[in-house]
């Protein structure tokens, strides 16, 4: 549960070492040209990887419970991605959502998906600089730093660029 995180459980004082301090220590080591930290579920299947990203509460871990048996589960609430030899990747972190079941392996992207909530089921093409603005928006960034900010949406220019891009909504369940 990201919201718990950090708060004193079975009477025990937080560590900030492991949660916020890595979390941003990360960012800034992203910061300084080597990817992102994009809140994501990320899965790898058939050696295809998909990266659905989403802000709090668009179904990131809904997605992941949605593929389990189907592949890998890399996250379902933050990866690292990068750009390496030209080719978009992703990598698992520590840092989960409700499942818990994650991987520190790479994975390359193969398609990326938006996610949002609407009124009807739909999936459309994101391109140019909206597919990039829409990556760096559901990513951790480094605000206190106008060179990593620069190198951050440098990056997000980069993998949508390479990478098949959708908004993928779902319709209210209510």
């Amino acid at each position: 549960d990201p919201v718990g995180k950090g708060l004193p459980r079975d009477g025990l004082l937080p560590d900030p070492f492991e949660y916020p301090l890595a979390p941003v220590l990360m960012v800034s080591l992203l910061a300084r040209g080597h990817g992102l930290l994009v809140h994501a579920c990320g899965i790898e299947e058939g050696g295809r990887g998909y990266l659905s990203a989403g802000h709090s509460g668009a179904g990131k871990t809904t997605m992941a419970r949605t593929w389990r048996g189907q592949g890998e589960l890399l996250n379902d609430d933050r990866l690292v991605v990068r750009v390496e030899d030209g080719r978009p990747v992703m990598y698992g972190t520590p840092w989960h959502s409700d499942l818990a079941e994650v991987s520190a392996r790479r994975a390359t992207i193969d398609k990326l998906f938006f996610l949002e909530r609407g009124e009807r089921n739909g999936v459309r093409p994101a391109t140019g600089s909206a597919a990039a603005a829409a990556l760096a928006a559901r990513c951790i960034l480094p605000m206190w730093s106008a060179e990593g900010m620069t190198r951050a949406f440098e990056t997000a220019q980069a993998i949508t660029a390479r990478v098949p891009c959708f908004h993928l909504t779902t319709g209210s369940t209510e």
